[in-house]
């Protein structure tokens, strides 16, 4: 199996036909199906070379890259066409840049998308990504990396969290 010798590799994925999926770190991604190779680049439509995941459902596989999410429909790759849908901001990810390894299966319907910008969620029934904003709980503070006595700085202590009020 040769693949470009410059090509560095990030991520791997396998199909359910047995095929691998190769994302690199320049080259875009190779398909290997047991005797032949091929390569998918920016000229054939993915968004970017920098491949941080690869993800395989049934129908497709998912290419997470630096500037979002693509779908490369699997049925028209066997037929010889290359069928790229992509996802951005306007789709719903927070962010454009997948997190390397940043996809996993929930297991029903859809996976998780981690971008730079948060946690979203893709339904495949419903073809929707739904961004998930992050619940924040401060119990902490510190001013000047050291404790500090809050009541310098406000009019009262809340009792039960011990912060400013």
């Amino acid at each position: 199996m040769d693949i470009d010798k410059n090509a560095e590799i990030s991520t791997i994925a396998q199909d359910f036909k047995g095929n691998l999926w190769f994302g690199t770190r320049n080259s875009g991604v190779f398909r290997y199906d047991g005797s032949n190779i091929k390569q998918i680049r920016e000229t054939d439509g993915i968004s970017s070379n920098l491949i941080y995941v690869l993800y395989a459902d049934t129908d497709y596989i998912w290419i997470g890259t630096n500037l979002g999410l693509d779908r490369l429909s699997l049925s028209n790759y066997s037929k010889g066409k290359i069928n790229i849908r992509h996802y951005g901001s306007n789709e719903g990810l927070p962010d454009l840049e997948i997190n390397l390894n940043g996809v996993l299966d929930d297991g029903e319907d859809g996976f998780w998308i981690a971008t730079n910008g948060g946690l979203a969620h893709y339904q495949k029934s419903l073809d929707k990504i739904n961004n998930i904003p992050p619940k924040v709980s401060i119990t902490n503070l510190l001013l000047r990396l050291q404790p500090t006595l809050w009541a310098d700085y406000a009019s009262g202590i809340d009792e039960l969290t011990g912060l400013p009020s």
